[in-house]
């Protein structure tokens, strides 16, 4: 458990004083600084709660008395040192009095705790401001200087000193400059929380920056502090108003510019003073005005703008402001800063278009449309994304009687955008003038075309010709060098270029397809252009086997030839396959280079795309070769598990290929380039999946061969996790589910195909199924159901245990999820018929599965994607159309969109729903033997194909699977609140246990989007987890498997209820018990520092309890700042208390 700041001030405050009186030179001016920061971070952290307080063994408001220790030793450390010792103190307070008012413009009208130099925290406030005037009244200037700036850091309590205001006030008119410029910073501080002493200021500033005879550095100074009079809206309109003043009543270029900075700084902190602040700068951008001045006033106007504080749809404010932008005379850094500010202005009335009329927005238009073919590079770009946002966000054309957004119009911004590319990185036999920036530009510009065509999918085609250019740009720059003086090979120079050219263009092309695939527009002209462009790559020397691979796995996606097959089109499905085997022949070569190149990091890289996109012959290959070439154990392990689930995944792919003489060979070909070492049996094994499967003996049991490489892939990789801790969490997570869902659709099999058949060999019907099989098999696959349904839910929690997963990933996991929801209910199928099997037989083997369950786990999870099918479903139970379950209903929606590997699911999902609804119609018509034996006999068919049809879904390894770092989590620690024991947890038989607890977050990745914002906790104990008494060190064995037990599933669940509930009256401090003598629970709520750490206490009812040693079961999660509900992995194992 990390210490908390206020547990550590004591430490703090010694090492501090220690430091201050070593003779070591620099330690003393070394430990002021690290003590600063220090209490900025303490700043940071909220209050400590008695939970706290408890857990470290403090003292209640024992830190604020060590806080003002630290502080009184810094102001001794300030009086007593030399000048570098006061200079280290000055820029401690300095940063920590920002802090503070940091903290202070954030507060608006929250409860925020107060700072450390806030009046009500310092308790020896006159002590500080005595040592320091000590210093002031005897020192040099510099020293009153640095003394000033101290006093201005501890506004908050000097403010209501005498003393300190007319020193402060005396000394703005002090013959030395230093003096007044610290003075000057002072009067600001004690501004911006006085209102009487900011009226005196103001007075004196007028006389202070009008004077001539006050030095230029000062009189800027005073103009500066005229931005800090906020501290009432009386004051800064009083200040607004006198510097409006100075400058109508000033011909000073210079002083005009500082003053117009500094009121637009105080005028952006009042929304009703921006509109007469945004008329004043207007005025200075007409004609006859500086350059300065013009400049100085654009910057103000994009700083107010930047702030939202007005809205210019007067023309008055306008013209100016087009004038610049058309006008050629005018320096171009001046052109695009009023461009920018137009865009500015465009986006902040889009949400509001009646704000501006007709002509207003015409006159826009036209002057960025010119703005936008204006030679001027900087110019044009930042004309051109404004347009591109422009068609972004009006895609169907501005109503109210304004201007369309057309598409010839986007087509030209997209045209314009790409052209512009090719400008930046044609030009390769000059390799001098391709640096960073440029670079930066290319993904910027790519990522605006982007957003384009995600709103405009008619534009893919035009781009994918613009891109076909650029490629022959860079090929025709290749093969036809223009002469160059530079030494050494132009082809090797190029090559670095080319690849950073080609990774950015492939994301882009990557996210394009994605874009498209989520809105079902990729067609077969898409599937032709792609590869047109990637057989130009594939071509070319110029581009490393690296890129060619990249863009030649884009070729075998399922994402763009599984959307080739559309409902309404007559294409030919075995053309895909075509496709499929070409690609993954080029793949294999490409990755058999670079093997014997030695390239093992980009073969690797290779290799985790491949299995990415369910190239699962290339990523066999590459994974197999590879983890002979590595020394370290976890390596080889991890490398190992990789080529098993490689080889498992690409054999379930040859029983789904079809039959044809042709493939086979090919199939062969491929399978004779892997590598011997990775089959049991042989290569025979693999042979012998080719040409898919003869019937259902045979389908069973190549599925079960390929499951128990799957299994040996996480045998293998556990053998990981022992040596790597949290590591491969996911990884780990994952396989073990996709290993249980491959078992169980295995054993499935297994027994449809022990059912005896009933029919000859002409396919008629010859026997019924008798009534004592139908009710076996029909209990055999409720069990099925039972297992699938709990597999489905795993799936869930998965998805939502990992707050910083891709988008990508999280889709795969949620379309496994639906896949076993859909092989749930397809399996149950027993249970929607009331005389298959007799009801109490399903009832007392599997509690947790009925009819109703099984429909509302599937509705929950198309109700937002297939509504016709969810209707269907509905009319076979009565379901919860606003479920409040975390499975299926919570998470799942927001991932699967409607994409290509979705849309698979959904049309098995309508298949069954429809086929179910038919066997019921047909069931009500009669309930003899023969009619439940054909409905037994139809069930299973069904169930079979539902197998083989989710089988066909091509499954791709997520993104996220290849991200090996420690998992994000977190820590329960947990002390007893009765009694000062550090040895354990002990409570007296009949009594209740009270304890105080901490969570701590871990491995919280650096760039989250989506930051912690609130934690809950579940924790609860039964006599069932009585234990017997253990060590002491395995009272804190790790957690991180915890997934592999039913109890992370459950507490999960009813801690969502809770957080789902928390509106209602519940206790949001402390823990609420509820419990029925034989088990006990407490929900908890915690504010996240930012340490990620969180205090509360907790009260459990053990009383019921016989003597003896328990441990309890937690979970956490968290909401994000969008309000999303995350499951939190337990890094470690849940505390023990004793009864005795």
């Amino acid at each position: 458990m990390e210490k908390i700041p206020a547990a550590c001030a004591m430490e703090w405050s010694i090492a501090l004083e220690k430091a201050l009186r070593s003779k070591v030179p620099g330690r003393a001016i070394e430990a002021i600084s690290q003590v600063g920061r220090r209490l900025e971070q303490w700043n940071l952290e909220p209050e400590p709660t008695m939970a706290a307080y408890n857990l470290y063994g403090l003292v209640p408001g024992e830190e604020r008395l060590f806080a003002n220790a630290i502080l009184l030793r810094l102001t001794d450390a300030f009086m007593t040192g030399e000048r570098d010792i006061k200079l280290a103190v000055v820029r401690a307070f300095v940063g920590l009095s920002k802090s503070e008012r940091k903290k202070r413009r954030m507060k608006k009208g929250r409860k925020i705790k107060d700072g450390i130099l806030s009046k009500g925290r310092v308790s020896n406030s006159s002590e500080l401001l005595r040592r320091v005037k000590v210093v002031f009244d005897g020192g040099d200037a510099e020293s009153r200087a640095m003394a000033l700036v101290l006093f201005g850091c501890w506004a908050d309590f000097a403010k209501d000193s005498a003393n300190i205001r007319y020193l402060i006030l005396s000394n703005l008119v002090s013959s030395d400059v230093a003096v007044v410029k610290a003075a000057l910073f002072a009067a600001g501080c004690f501004c911006e929380l006085s209102s009487d002493f900011a009226s005196v200021v103001l007075e004196m500033l007028v006389n202070l920056v009008t004077s001539p005879d006050v030095p230029l550095t000062a009189r800027w100074a005073g103009v500066r502090t005229f931005s800090r009079m906020q501290c009432s809206y009386a004051v800064a309109d009083r200040a607004y108003k006198t510097g409006r003043k100075l400058v109508s009543e000033s011909s000073d270029e210079a002083f005009l510019v500082k003053m117009l900075y500094s009121i637009s700084k105080l005028a952006g902190s009042l929304s009703i003073l921006a509109f007469e602040q945004v008329n004043l700068l207007c005025s200075f951008l007409g004609h006859g005005k500086s350059i300065p001045l013009q400049e100085a006033s654009l910057r103000c106007l994009n700083y107010m703008v930047k702030k939202g504080v007005c809205h210019f749809t007067e023309q008055t404010c306008m013209n100016p402001l087009l004038r610049i932008v058309d006008d050629p005379e005018l320096p171009a850094f001046l052109q695009c800063e009023a461009v920018a500010i137009l865009h500015q202005i465009l986006l902040s009335v889009l949400p509001t278009i009646t704000r501006m009329n007709k002509m207003e927005f015409d006159q826009l238009l036209t002057c960025i449309l010119t703005a936008s073919q204006c030679p001027v590079e900087s110019k044009s770009l930042l004309a051109l994304r404004c347009l591109a946002d422009l068609c972004i966000r009006l895609t169907k054309g501005l109503e109210m009687g304004s201007a369309t957004i057309t598409p010839s119009l986007s087509l030209n911004v997209a045209s314009l955008l790409l052209d512009r590319i090719v400008l930046l990185v044609q030009p390769l036999s000059n390799v001098s003038q391709i640096d960073s920036k440029i670079f930066v530009e290319v993904r910027a510009e790519l990522r605006c075309l982007l957003h384009l065509v995600g709103k405009h999918p008619n534009l893919v085609l035009p781009m994918l010709d613009k891109l076909n250019l650029l490629i022959r740009h860079l090929i025709n720059d290749h093969e036809n060098p223009a002469p160059s003086t530079q030494e050494g090979s132009l082809e090797e120079k190029c090559k670095p270029i080319c690849l950073k050219i080609m990774v950015i263009l492939y994301k882009y092309l990557v996210a394009c397809l994605d874009f498209l695939n989520e809105i079902n527009a990729i067609t077969l002209q898409v599937f032709e252009k792609i590869k047109i462009l990637i057989q130009g790559i594939c071509g070319c020397k110029l581009f490393s086997l690296y890129i060619q691979t990249l863009y030649s796995l884009l070729l075998h996606s399922r994402l763009i030839w599984n959307s080739m097959v559309k409902e309404d089109e007559e294409i030919n499905e075995n053309l895909s396959y075509d496709y499929w085997i070409e690609s993954e022949v080029f793949t294999l070569m490409c990755a058999q280079k670079m093997l014997i190149g030695e390239d093992y990091w980009l073969a690797y890289k290779c290799g985790m795309l491949a299995a990415s996109h369910g190239a699962w012959f290339t990523a066999t290959f590459i994974f197999g070769n590879l983890m002979t070439k590595v020394r370290s154990h976890s390596c080889c392990c991890w490398l190992k598990s990789l080529a098993q689930l490689s080889l498992c995944e690409m054999k379930i792919q040859l029983l789904v290929l079809p039959t044809q003489e042709l493939r086979s060979t090919e199939c062969l070909e491929l399978i004779k380039l892997l590598p011997d070492t990775l089959f049991e049996d042989g290569i025979g094994e693999v042979e012998n999946y080719v040409g898919g499967h003869t019937n259902i003996v045979d389908y069973g049991e190549k599925l079960v061969c390929a499951y128990s490489y799957l299994n040996s892939s996480w045998e293998t990789l556990k053998s990981c996790i022992t040596t790597s801790g949290q590591t491969f969490c996911f990884q780990a997570w994952f396989l073990a589910l996709r290993v249980k869902m491959l078992g169980i659709v295995s054993e499935a099999v297994t027994v449809l195909a022990g059912i005896p058949s009933n029919r000859n060999a002409e396919g008629q019907k010859e026997t019924q199924i008798s009534m004592h099989d139908c009710f076996e098999f029909s209990r055999k696959f409720t069990q099925l159901s039972a297992r699938l349904k709990r597999l489905s839910e795993e799936f869930d929690l998965i998805a939502a245990s990992f707050i910083d997963i891709d988008w990508r990933s999280s889709k795969i996991v949620s379309t496994l999820a639906l896949g076993c929801s859909l092989l749930s209910f397809a399996a149950g199928f027993a249970l929607f018929f009331p005389n298959l099997p007799p009801r109490d037989i399903v009832a007392s083997e599997q509690e947790n599965v009925s009819q109703a369950t099984l429909v509302q786990n599937l509705f929950g999870r198309l109700c937002h994607i297939d509504h016709e099918t969810s209707v269907s479903l509905s009319s076979l139970a009565e379901v919860d159309r606003c479920p409040k379950s975390f499975h299926g209903s919570h998470f799942q929606p927001r991932a699967l969109g409607v994409g290509c590997e979705i849309r698979e699911v959904l049309s098995l999902c309508r298949n069954v729903v429809s086929r179910v609804l038919h066997l019921q119609n047909q069931a009500k018509e009669s309930c003899d033997e023969e009619v439940i034996s054909q409905v037994t006999e139809n069930g299973q068919q069904l169930l079979l194909d539902i197998i083989t049809g989710l089988m066909r879904v091509p499954f791709q390894t997520p993104e996220y699977y290849f991200r090996t770092r420690p998992c994000m989590g977190s820590e329960l620690f947990v002390v007893n609140a009765d009694t000062k024991l550090s040895d354990g947890i002990f409570v007296s038989p009949g009594l209740c246990l009270s304890l105080n607890i901490c969570i701590q977050l871990r491995n919280v990745p650096p760039n989250l989007l989506m930051q912690p914002i609130k934690l809950h906790c579940i924790i609860c104990c039964n006599l069932s987890f009585q234990e017997p008494v253990v060590p002491r060190y395995k009272l804190l064995q790790c957690a991180s498997r915890s997934w592999e037990t039913d109890d992370m599933l459950i507490l999960n669940e009813e801690l969502y209820q809770h957080v789902m509930r928390r509106a209602e009256k519940y206790d949001k401090k402390h823990g609420k018990d509820s419990h029925d003598g034989k088990a006990s629970r407490a929900f908890l709520s915690f504010e996240v520092s930012e340490r990620g750490q969180g205090f509360s206490t907790c009260f459990l009812d053990v009383s019921r309890f016989p003597a003896g040693t328990y441990r309890m079961k937690w979970h956490s999660c968290c909401v994000d700042s969008r309000g999303s509900y995350w499951s939190l992995l337990p890094l470690n194992a849940g505390p023990v208390f004793t009864i005795r």
